[in-house]
């Protein structure tokens, strides 16, 4: 770099100094959860290094250093598919000649973070994507790692994406980087691996759904203009086909009015209410609403309560899972799940402690089907069966096949329960993590 560059952007530098306010950081729990329960799960790949080198243009000009804050010293590296992420190429479309990633990476050294043990900056991404201007980087050590980023309107300037954003959250293999101020979502895998997507999907009669993949074209990285895009992501890497399989963002809790069909990754029609009442054992009103999936089939959400904030049941309770110390008490609770018999719904009622919801052993049955008697559940051993109330039953079961029969005892409906140990995390799928 010549004398006169290197002036010129000191200059431009003490001129842009500015104080940096972080902004709140309402993704953060939620990154976090569900980053704790894939930690552990380590293997490794073949990845390939491309050193980027580029012209850096004056006008571009950062911010001044934030201030330190004391006491965080970022997260264990727990899998090397993390370490892989951090030594893998800058993603983005912000590339030679208009930024140069060294001249990005000097700054932010310079600038220095809220923990001094992470010495080492690494550019993640940087460029415009889903309408936004992104950058993301990682501040690390050789044990430790901290993922920053922000977003600006595009085409803005290297000020505005350094003067905040959200900062010391937990980097692992996958990261979602969703917009503070704009409906916008990047998602960021290490090189090498291969981003699909799935929207809709048909289910099939042992209540799963079944999923066409469309690889995305960016291949390692995707963006959305939506933080809660209608669909699934799969993310391959390497040759040994390591993955990773979920919606596109974590499940654990919603706001208020969120579309959980959506959220899960499922195109549907209008949301209607099924049935609303108590459930012997639990506290509170509940509603069933079902939806008709566009791939067939029909998804369905049981819930209770009057919070603004919703926790959705995952698979195990807090003694297999973990838990944590947020007392979530008065948030509602939800359950989902997905029938190929649009007449027959069977879903799990979700239990709760005051930080975590499950599925519990008791199923609620609802079935509209014409002459609907009774409902037969597999038990241990044998079955049960019991008698229709209106159409509606809870029943006790490990899981397997729900039958409804009419008075003559031939079947005229069926839906599937997955036993209890084997529940799908959510809408009748699986959230894979083999990183």
């Amino acid at each position: 770099m010549s004398t006169d560059l290197e002036q010129a952007l000191r200059a431009a530098f003490r001129e842009a100094a500015e104080p940096v306010v972080p902004r709140p950081d309402p993704m953060r729990r939620l990154l976090q959860r569900r980053r704790r329960r894939w930690a552990g799960v380590t293997s490794f790949f073949a990845a390939v290094a491309v050193v980027l080198g580029a012209a850096f243009v004056p006008a571009l000009q950062f911010g001044s250093p934030p201030d330190r804050t004391s006491g965080d010293e970022g997260y264990p590296i727990t899998s090397p598919w993390t370490r892989l992420l951090i030594e893998s190429p800058t993603r983005g479309t912000l590339g030679d000649p208009v930024v140069s990633q060294d001249e990005v990476e000097r700054e932010l050294r310079r600038r220095g973070g809220d923990n001094p043990r992470l010495e080492r900056v690494k550019v993640l991404f940087l460029g415009d994507a889903a309408g936004r201007r992104f950058l993301a980087y990682a501040r690390y050590n050789g044990t430790h790692a901290a993922l920053y980023y922000n977003d600006a309107p595009a085409g803005a300037t290297m000020a505005q994406l350094l003067g905040g954003g959200f900062s010391n959250l937990r980097l692992g293999p996958l990261v979602r980087l969703g917009s503070g101020t704009g409906p916008a979502l990047v998602g960021l895998a290490p090189a090498g691996c291969r981003f699909a997507t799935a929207a809709g999907g048909t289910v099939s009669g042992n209540g799963v759904v079944d999923r066409v993949w469309t690889e995305a074209p960016t291949g390692s990285w995707i963006a959305r203009e939506s933080l809660q895009p209608a669909e699934r992501w799969q993310v391959t890497c390497g040759a040994g086909g390591r993955y990773f399989e979920g919606p596109a963002m974590p499940v654990d809790e919603f706001g208020e009015g969120a579309d959980l069909v959506a959220a899960g990754g499922l195109v549907h029609g209008a949301v209607v209410q099924r049935w609303s009442g108590p459930i012997e054992g639990t506290s509170g009103i509940w509603t069933l609403t079902t939806t008709v999936l566009a791939g067939g089939g029909v998804a369905a959400v049981l819930s209770s309560g009057t919070g603004g904030k919703t926790m959705v049941a995952t698979a195990f309770p807090p003694d297999v899972a973990g838990t944590d110390t947020a007392d979530r008490s008065a948030w509602n609770v939800a359950s989902t799940a997905i029938s190929a018999d649009p007449d027959v719904i069977a879903i799990r009622v979700p239990e709760r402690t005051g930080a975590y919801a499950y599925y519990g052993e008791k199923v609620l049955v609802v079935a509209t089907t014409p002459g609907a008697w009774s409902v037969t559940v597999r038990a241990s051993p044998g079955s049960i069966g019991s008698y229709l109330d209106n159409g509606v039953r809870v029943v006790r079961t490990e899981g397997g096949p729900v039958m409804i029969q009419n008075a003559a005892e031939i079947t005229v409906g069926q839906a599937y329960v997955a036993e209890r140990r084997d529940v799908p995390e959510y809408l009748g799928e699986r959230i894979v993590s083999a990183w």
